[in-house]
């Protein structure tokens, strides 16, 4: 039987590969390979070594090519903008509210002043349109003029309104907001701080809204600018506005025309103004400031402008001024140093009174005005000389027809006014001539207007005096036209 011999083998080793074989892991026997091969023969790779190498998967980072910088700019430009999402949510919030977007908004809507004037959004739009803005930082002007939003309108842009961080001019123009809506909007102007215009005009507020105004303006430090123009205020909101402007100084514009202010609420106002140390712009035209009305209104108006260092401009145009009014105004414009604009036009007020306006400016050489509007306020020959004077000095003034002699004309009884003379006519032709110097220029060098218009419910007697010393102040006489009502 044959013998049966066994052999040992020696145990396997394990060797790394080199470096530039990253990943490979080699498994042989304990003898080098290819020992029977020459130098250059062993120098070769083989294939069958690469055959048998074991490849063990190990993660690596993804190379980096120009593909990869392509797909990158793809998957950025994929990306919707700021303006594609915000007409993205305004046309599906406007669908969902069963409204029609406003076209204006969906052109430009990151403008940094967004003006919707008279588009009738209504309140459902103002909702409507309240989604897109809430992610627009960068909007400072919002002008949603006429339309109306009402009160509701207004609760539904107030948080936005009120947590904007870049809205400071809003027009809220003729958008009814009445008392309700009033409220609403001085609740946003009680929390945001940054509006420092606010346009309120034409909104149906009656006097006891503007209480709500009144105590805004007590807390509000932030607002420069407050139109409450062509609303129905009076005597109650003349009084707390009045307080109001006492202890208000950031308020520079204030804009009160076409309300319905007399008596002791105009007063009251006219007092707060004149203490406040901010105001530059007072618009009171449309009101009843005049007439004699309250409690010394004359004297208001001088401590208005004499007291006032701040005010730049005064409008107290087609406010039933009397005679005695202007002259108080007039006295006021002797001290003021500051004014530079008075408009005080279409008032009830003789040639005496137009006088005392031009005196008070020319006797002032330290005055600062340079538009003096007395439109419709009539002037006679003397005055023209001061006119010339104020001209000289860069002012422009505006006054109404020329007359030949200072005389209380718009007073007198109809059947006492002096028939005008033109050209030796009278008698039958008295009329023709009248009629002709009704058309004829207002600085005519012949011209002599004797005025006919009627003005029911005014009955005033006069003493004219008459004024030789045409350079004559005439503060030093208030009483030189003896009135009696």
């Amino acid at each position: 039987m044959a013998e049966v011999t066994t052999r040992t083998l020696p145990p396997r080793k394990l060797s790394l590969a080199p470096p530039t074989n990253r990943g490979l892991v080699f498994c042989h026997l304990d003898r080098k390979l290819g020992t029977h091969l020459s130098k250059e023969e062993q120098s070769k790779p083989k294939a069958s070594d690469e055959k048998s190498a074991l490849r063990v998967s190990t993660p690596s980072p993804p190379p980096e090519s120009e593909d990869d910088d392509l797909d990158l700019t793809c998957s950025e430009s994929i990306k919707p903008t700021v303006d594609e999402i915000k007409k993205r949510l305004y046309t599906k919030e406007c669908s969902k509210l069963g409204v029609t977007p406003v076209g204006a908004f969906l052109r430009e809507p990151s403008r940094t002043d967004l003006r919707l004037p008279h588009y009738s959004l209504g309140p459902v739009g103002a909702r409507a349109l309240s989604v897109p803005l809430m992610l627009d930082s960068t909007l400072t002007t919002l002008d949603l003029e006429g339309n109306g939003l009402g009160h509701e309108g207004v609760v539904n842009l107030k948080e936005v309104l009120t947590d904007h961080c870049a809205i400071t001019h809003l027009n809220l123009k003729r958008n009814k907001l009445g008392y309700k809506g009033a409220l609403v909007a001085c609740q946003i102007l009680g929390t945001n701080r940054l509006i420092t215009s606010l346009n309120v005009s034409a909104n149906q507020i009656d006097d006891k809204a503007g209480v709500f105004f009144a105590n805004m303006l007590k807390a509000n430090t932030h607002l420069k600018s407050l139109d409450l123009s062509d609303n129905n205020l009076a005597e109650i909101s003349g009084r707390q506005l009045g307080s109001a402007l006492s202890q208000n100084e950031t308020l520079e514009i204030l804009d009160l025309c076409w309300n319905h202010f007399s008596g002791n609420g105009a007063v009251k106002l006219l007092e707060g103004a004149s203490e406040n140390i901010g105001l530059k712009h007072l618009a009171l035209a449309y009101n009843c400031f005049g007439k004699g009305r309250g409690e010394k209104p004359s004297n208001s108006l001088i401590n208005l402008l004499s007291s006032s260092s701040a005010l730049l401009s005064l409008d107290l145009s087609s406010n039933r001024l009397l005679d005695l009014d202007i002259l108080m105004v007039a006295k006021g414009l002797a001290a003021n140093e500051s004014i530079n604009t008075l408009k005080i036009g279409r008032n009830l007020v003789s040639v005496g009174a137009a006088n005392a306006l031009l005196c008070a400016l020319v006797v002032n050489d330290a005055s600062k005005i340079s538009l003096l509007d007395m439109r419709d306020l009539p002037v006679s020959r003397t005055d023209l000389v001061k006119v010339d004077q104020l001209r000289a000095r860069n002012v422009k003034v505006i006054h109404g027809r020329v007359h030949q002699v200072e005389t209380d004309f718009e007073s007198q009884p109809y059947s006492h006014r002096t028939k005008p003379v033109e050209n030796g006519l009278e008698g039958e032709n008295t009329s023709a001539a009248s009629a002709e110097l009704e058309n004829a220029s207002q600085t005519g060098p012949t011209a002599t207007y004797v005025g006919t218009t009627e003005k029911p419910g005014l009955q005033m007697q006069y003493e004219q005096v008459p004024m030789d010393a045409p350079n004559e102040s005439p503060f030093d006489d208030v009483n030189k036209d003896k009135l009696a009502y």
